[in-house]
């Protein structure tokens, strides 16, 4: 009987971030048990202090996620991919309530997954393949000096036929309370109102949990 880590024949896993201690030990796991690896770093200088050193199985190259070219042919590259791990991400704390600094970060950690989970997802898809994104401690808790994402909305279905389909969804998973900006209004609309701030906000969805089957005839 096999192990539950056991790869098939062949397995290669793609490790965006690859150069980051993260993405090391994910990669080395991955060669340990069998795997071909290319493991990826933003530039020549991230692989060159990577705790990653040169084994048989394992590629090293620099890939900017930022980059919608660069991502798609990069993907292109491939023949096989079994597994993408998203593991790339960067923070600058204080910075990042600069609004440039901010659409940076977002670019890297949040687009930047995107990008790479569309451009191999032929590879993915013709291998049966499946997508592991490193989230940061971030998403559970709020840490000072970096703006926090904390709403956690989760979704699966599976097809157990061509016609029938089981779906979950949980939306703020971890139940989090905050508020959303919604519209501005005239402070002087409602005259018995002391009213000084024309913003509005509104409360968000709570926990809310769904579950169903959708069918086809």
């Amino acid at each position: 009987m096999s192990s539950i880590f056991s790869l098939a024949s062949g397995f290669h896993a793609v490790v965006i971030g690859g150069a980051g201690d993260i993405g090391a030990a994910i990669s080395n796991q991955f060669c340990d048990l069998g795997a071909t690896v290319t493991a990826t770093g933003a530039n020549d200088t991230d692989l060159a202090r990577s705790l990653l050193k040169p084994r048989t199985g394992l590629a090293l190259a620099t890939l900017d996620v930022t980059d919608d070219a660069a991502v798609k042919s990069f993907a292109q590259s491939h023949k096989r991919v079994d597994a993408l791990i998203n593991c790339a991400g960067i923070l600058a704390r204080d910075k990042e309530f600069e609004i440039e600094t901010f659409m940076k970060v977002l670019n890297v950690n949040l687009t930047g997954t995107f990008r790479t989970c569309m451009a191999f997802r032929p590879h993915l898809a013709k291998a049966k393949g499946s997508i592991v994104n490193i989230a940061s401690m971030n998403a559970t808790l709020a840490l000072p000096r970096i703006p926090a994402y904390q709403v956690v909305n989760l979704r699966t279905s599976y097809q157990i036929d061509k016609n029938v389909q089981v779906y979950a969804q949980a939306e703020n998973a971890l139940n989090r309370h905050y508020v959303t900006f919604g519209t501005l209004f005239d402070t002087q609309a409602i005259g018995f109102l002391p009213l000084t701030d024309p913003r509005t906000v509104s409360p968000a969805s709570p926990l809310g949990v769904y579950a169903g089957i959708k069918a086809k005839f």
